[in-house]
């Protein structure tokens, strides 16, 4: 799944994508549930010719085929022809029935850097991503730096269409929306969709604690709560339901004010853990451990450790660590600084890390994973 040197000056699309990875074109079954992981920006700082900015759109479908708007032709994604197949073992929880989930689907945006929906429209096309975003049930910003947040508004403005299309179109539906994130990124979207005049009860946003509490008690009894929920934390519950998450936790990190890194694990077994920007952190390394796919940034090769530390990044080498400990079964590497043309993962085949960094990937924009049970 890596990417070659030369391979960015192409254009960005899931053909130019599996061309450039030289991987085999892989039917991809529809399991309950199938999950598909892209990576649509990989860069840092700044959007470039190379790299866009951080994006990354976790597609589940729970069985059947996909759900379309009256006379919309079938679209079928590009990237589940260079997936790669992930291991996970379903738990003893969260029983539910699969004729209950047949033909549903959740999409999950983690972080919307400058561009995200025009990198969407690239990928997935515009009907694809109208799909996608139609069915968009949470949004999870990192922190407030641009290159993380820039993009929201965008992909709001298309959502907020969307909607109001559902109410005069019979058959189209647009799932409840969830927006997680810093206090200052609430405060900047409430005020920008309100200057459009688009401000309204159609999306609900809060902070990474508020979601932290709604995670724990999302499946308890609401006999037995001892909590009592908060409109905004409750809505979190019910979309936290919906999308089968088992747990949802934002870890604090060392980067700027309230940044966080996001561990998300589902009833199904699967689990995504998305580290934003960071130092390496041992409370991520904790909640992560055993994650099915880690995607952690490593913004600086291994020899420029000084400033890794100064701008508060990993490097390739620091990154590689914290997979290790949290013992990742795949990992991904983003967030490169825009010097670095092809970042250096040699390290990763040395014996000290050999079995542990056996799946260990540098991604480039477009990069498309399907993860699902074996068969």
């Amino acid at each position: 799944l890596g990417c070659e040197s030369n391979a960015h000056t192409q254009r960005h699309t899931p053909h130019a994508t599996a061309a450039r990875q030289n991987l085999p074109s892989t039917q991809v079954d529809a399991p309950t549930p199938a999950v598909h992981v892209t990576v649509l920006g990989t860069g840092c700082a700044e959007p470039s010719k190379v790299r866009a900015s951080s994006a990354i759109v976790v597609d589940v479908s729970h069985g059947g085929p996909e759900q379309r708007a009256p006379g919309a032709a079938a679209h079928t994604p590009a990237y589940r022809r260079h997936g790669c197949d992930l291991y996970t073992t379903p738990p003893d929880v969260c029983e539910t029935s699969r004729e209950s989930l047949r033909q549903t689907r959740h999409v999950m945006l983690l972080d919307a850097g400058e561009g995200t929906l025009q990198r969407m429209q690239t990928e997935y096309g515009p009907r694809g991503t109208d799909e996608r975003v139609r069915h968009l049930r949470w949004i999870w910003i990192s922190h407030h730096h641009p290159d993380h947040c820039a993009g929201v508004l965008s992909v709001l403005q298309h959502y907020h269409a969307l909607h109001q299309a559902q109410l005069k179109v019979p058959g189209l539906e647009c799932a409840p929306l969830v927006v997680t994130g810093p206090r200052s990124i609430g405060e900047y979207i409430h005020e920008a969709l309100g200057v459009l005049g688009i401000a309204g009860s159609w999306y609900t946003y809060t902070h990474f604690n508020d979601m932290n509490q709604a995670s724990q008690i999302a499946f308890e009894d609401a006999k037995a709560r001892r909590v009592q929920l908060s409109h905004a934390q409750q809505r979190c519950a019910d979309v936290l339901r919906c999308l089968r998450m088992q747990s949802l936790i934002s870890v604090p990190v060392q980067h700027c004010h309230d940044a966080h890194a996001v561990v998300v694990r589902a009833c199904e077994g699967w689990s995504v853990t998305f580290s934003g920007d960071t130092r390496p952190s041992a409370r991520l390394v904790q909640q992560a451990r055993g994650t099915t796919l880690l995607i952690h940034e490593a913004t600086f090769n291994d020899d420029l450790t000084a400033h890794a530390v100064r701008k508060r990044h990993c490097t390739v080498a620091e990154a590689l660590e914290v997979a290790r400990k949290a013992q990742a079964a795949t990992t991904i590497l983003t967030h490169f600084s825009q010097r670095t043309r092809t970042p250096d993962v040699g390290g990763c085949n040395d014996r000290e890390h050999g079995e542990q960094c056996s799946r260990v990937y540098s991604a480039c924009d477009g990069l498309c994973l399907a993860l699902q049970r074996e068969h």
